[in-house]
């Protein structure tokens, strides 16, 4: 008869734990140094109280491409206002003087050149 209640307790799966509360506990592990620097480095969206919204930035694109139409008709023009304002940018604003030669390096480099020299009235030195 012992041997029979012994393979008794031996069989009972109520004594043994719940796959769920084993996945509680491993997932209850505090975080290794590891583990916190590579979740340091995801990639977070920037918050959108941060953000312009989506209309008003067009619209600004629309005026900083239509500024740089009357000065450079160029076809890149609306990829040139949309990097432009993505930096703050704003043609009717005193903050243009503080424009800086490495600023426009995603345009091509005459463009860039001629950009510059409008907007600050200065010659650069182009060295490369």
């Amino acid at each position: 008869n012992n041997y029979n209640s012994h393979n008794k307790d031996i069989n009972d799966d109520s004594k043994l734990p719940d796959a769920s509360l084993l996945l509680q506990q491993q997932q209850q592990v505090p975080p290794t140094p590891d583990d916190q620097r590579r979740q340091d480095l995801v990639v977070k969206e920037p918050s959108s109280t941060n953000t312009i919204p989506d209309q008003q930035q067009q619209q600004q694109v629309e005026m900083v491409q239509a500024w740089l139409t009357d000065m450079l008709p160029t076809p890149y023009n609306r990829d040139y206002a949309q990097k432009l304002v993505s930096i703050g940018f704003d043609p009717n604003c005193v903050s243009q003087c503080e424009l800086q030669f490495d600023d426009l390096s995603f345009m091509k480099v005459l463009h860039q050149r001629y950009v510059y020299k409008e907007i600050t009235g200065e010659e650069h030195s182009w060295k490369p």
